[in-house]
């Protein structure tokens, strides 16, 4: 056994470029996770335990609670996501040095040990990596959350932050990472399981005829026949690439667009409201119909039905149109006129989340009762969570006078005592200091994104390239250039890469359209979607040059074999 143990550890820590990368990939999400769950936990103890001795939490106080569950929601979301991610180039990792490694196999086999012993040392190999590079990223996770820690202090104004964790979550941040890789690893020693020792002595690997590769060698150009043949040999190492491409677009995109959603969330809420305060009453007011430079609202919370018996609370906002002091724009950029005849105005988040659009029914209970409405228009520049329509039909249905409001937009402060007035300079900075908490946050997952999507087509690239070291040596024995050995093996990778792209884009961004929808319906933290054509051509540029660094990285590799004369180690 002991012999067993040395040699296959050898035998895997001579790839330690490719043993570094899934290295990194443990320890990054670990630390993604951790990073922000140290910030969470004790918090988030404090806030509940307040509650439930009866303690009234503060504005800021409740904002903060809102913020650190959002935070658990996304953490945990990013954790799973990542987790599958380095799941699957472990799975890669380990199919791809199997298939190199069938002799040694083999031979562990010939000197009578088992199946299950075999796999019991790769899975060894695994748990020694999972286990630092979690705990390494909660090492790191600890210093690295004092960034969110003094985001949150200059966003909420809170004192008394604390850093911590709980035992659920070190169990969720390292015991999962370590169990999932571990079984994964076992998925791909069955690879080996039930084979004849004979057959992997003598490297035999048995493929069926690829008739799709076969029609795709004869429709290239002839100069490309045997690039592409030598490529598609094993079909599913294309298909592998195909999805690492994939998943790599995917980390992309939603990364960016998780940094530029805070900046058009700010945007939106800052054009067209031109008034300088906004008083709010706890109680009915009457209107003062001779003051014409002012603007009543009459605001009051509903519960908008949607799929599955569910709803979503929202607050409906009666004016009288046209309000001069805040400019209601749709899509287009075109001015919307406060609606009447039962229709509605609804925010961009109704449209992006829940599915609702122009001209839609949209039902919900108002004062205890259900009413239903036309959507109008959308209203990009609503107020978050509110809706508009008619300040006498929400009268109406509130069944008040149709001359009270709850509230006035006015560009002077009034002289009321009763109310409680926010300034446009409070709401800016209170907008400015949720937009910079979110950008630091999507910042932080855009690099960290980044990094992980650097390191997965760089693994990818790096394994396609050393099972053609064999090829490549033979070639150079044969007297043939690098540039030449290039062309006929290394090259036609490229194109793969970019072709992959090109399939994978529509897709990658669905999925992280979908994914990000289904964060902003759990958080409750509306996180609109965002992507145009820089990002993209970027994401292509950034592979492109990913792809020049490991051929160059590659090349040299070669290149001193050779000239170490340590040819014969690898035919």
């Amino acid at each position: 056994m002991k012999y067993l143990f040395k040699q296959s550890f050898t035998s895997l820590l001579k790839t330690k470029s490719n043993i570094i990368i899934l290295f990194a990939l443990v320890t990054l999400t670990s630390f993604m996770y951790f990073f922000v769950q140290f910030s969470v936990d004790e918090n988030m103890s404090t806030l509940n335990s307040m509650i439930q001795s009866g303690q009234t939490l503060t504005d800021n106080q409740e904002k903060f609670l809102t913020a650190l569950q959002s935070n658990t929601i996304l953490a945990r979301s990013f954790l799973i996501i990542l987790i599958l991610i380095t799941g699957f180039i472990f799975y890669m990792f380990y199919k791809r040095y199997f298939t190199l490694h069938k002799k040694e196999i083999g031979c562990f086999k010939a000197l009578g040990y088992t199946d299950q012993t075999i796999c019991f040392i790769f899975i060894s190999f695994t748990f020694l990596i999972s286990i630092v590079g979690s705990l390494l990223g909660m090492i790191l996770g600890w210093f690295g959350s004092d960034l969110l820690l003094t985001a949150s202090i200059e966003a909420y104004s809170v004192e008394n932050v604390k850093k911590g964790i709980h035992l659920f979550s070190f169990m969720l941040g390292v015991v999962s990472v370590v169990i999932v890789l571990c079984v994964i690893t076992t998925w791909a020693c069955y690879q080996f399981y039930n084979k004849e020792t004979a057959l992997l002595l003598n490297g035999s690997d048995k493929q069926k005829e690829n008739r799709l590769a076969e029609k795709l060698v004869n429709i290239v150009p002839k100069r490309y026949k045997l690039s592409v043949r030598i490529a598609m040999r094993k079909p599913i190492t294309i298909l592998l690439t195909i999805i690492t491409v994939g998943i790599v677009t995917s980390l992309f995109v939603i990364s960016i667009s998780l940094n530029l959603s805070s900046k058009k969330v700010y945007t939106s809420q800052t054009e067209g409201h031109r008034y300088s305060f906004d008083t709010k009453y706890d109680e009915y007011q009457t209107d003062d119909e001779s003051n014409h430079e002012v603007s009543y609202y009459l605001r009051t919370p509903i519960a908008i039905e949607i799929e599955s018996k569910q709803e979503v609370v929202q607050q409906i906002v009666g004016m009288d149109g046209p309000v001069h002091l805040l400019e209601l724009k749709n899509e287009q950029g075109t001015s919307l006129t406060i609606p009447t005849d039962n229709q509605v105005l609804i925010n961009p988040a109704l449209k992006e989340l829940y599915g609702f659009h122009k001209g839609d029914k949209i039902t919900f209970t108002i004062s205890g009762q259900r009413q239903t409405a036309t959507i109008l228009d959308i209203a990009e520049n609503a107020e978050t969570n509110s809706i508009y329509i008619s300040k006498k039909q929400v009268a109406e249905w509130l069944g008040v006078p149709k001359n009270v409001h709850t509230g006035v937009l006015s560009t002077e402060p009034l002289n009321m005592h009763n109310g409680k007035t926010i300034t446009m300079t409070d709401r800016l900075i209170e907008l400015d200091k949720n937009a910079v908490s979110n950008r630091m946050s999507g910042v932080i997952n855009q690099v960290l994104g980044c990094i992980i999507g650097c390191l997965l087509i760089y693994l990818v690239l790096l394994l396609h390239f050393q099972e053609k070291i064999k090829d490549i040596l033979v070639l150079d024995l044969l007297g043939y250039q690098t540039k030449q050995i290039n062309k006929m093996l290394i090259n036609i990778y490229r194109p793969i890469l970019c072709f992959s792209f090109i399939v994978t884009l529509f897709p990658s961004i669905w999925i992280s359209q979908l994914i990000q929808k289904r964060l902003s319906i759990q958080t409750g933290d509306y996180m609109p979607f965002q992507t145009n054509a820089i990002t993209i051509l970027i994401i292509l540029l950034i592979l492109n040059v990913i792809y020049t660094c490991v051929q160059m990285i590659f090349n040299f590799k070669i290149k001193k074999i050779i000239n170490q004369e340590q040819i014969t180690d690898y035919i």
